[in-house]
């Protein structure tokens, strides 16, 4: 639909990573207001967030690599080029959960307050990072005969050519 947001000559912002850096803050920016009010010490909420941060990527990044594997064992220099793309919610979800509960189990602090926190940031991160996911053409949604057909170019576009798809990211 619209990958690319703005490009000067080398430099280029792609829509999906600019939409999923501000799902990201927003969240993180909502997350931080709301667990402010349980009165948690700063310094934890703080190092939460930056393990949050730390393990979204590297989590996003290795469940990339696992689901790429024969192409990674290929060239096993390009697993650290982030630059080149290739991260997976569902790796960024599982090792930022997963430390989160690690981290706040070991420092005895009510883990459902923080979810309860946690929970409505996350839906509303993840929702503007759909966004992104619908401006790229990389979820295709499914053919429909309501919906949006992907100009040629696109991901979707080459895989559906003139197909009407409905945008299941933007709902999901």
């Amino acid at each position: 639909m619209h990958p690319v947001i703005l490009r000067v000559s080398s430099f280029t912002i792609y829509s999906w990573g600019l939409m999923i850096a501000v799902g990201f803050e927003l969240a993180i920016l909502y997350f931080f207001f709301s667990i402010k009010k349980e009165q948690l010490p700063l310094n934890f909420i703080l190092n939460l967030i930056i393990g949050i941060i730390v393990f979204s990527i590297v989590g996003a990044r290795i469940l990339h690599v696992l689901m790429h594997l024969p192409y990674y064992m290929l060239y096993p220099l390009r697993i650290i080029r982030l630059w080149e793309g290739g991260m997976t919610l569902q790796g960024g979800l599982i090792f930022s959960i997963s430390f989160s509960i690690y981290y706040i189990k070991t420092r005895h602090l009510p883990l459902d307050k923080i979810a309860d926190c946690a929970a409505p940031a996350i839906a509303f991160g993840l929702s503007v990072g759909r966004i992104g996911c619908f401006l790229n053409g990389c979820c295709y949604g499914v053919p429909s005969n309501f919906g949006f057909v992907f100009p040629r170019g696109s991901p979707a576009g080459e895989v559906f050519p003139g197909q009407t798809l409905f945008p299941t990211q933007l709902i999901s």
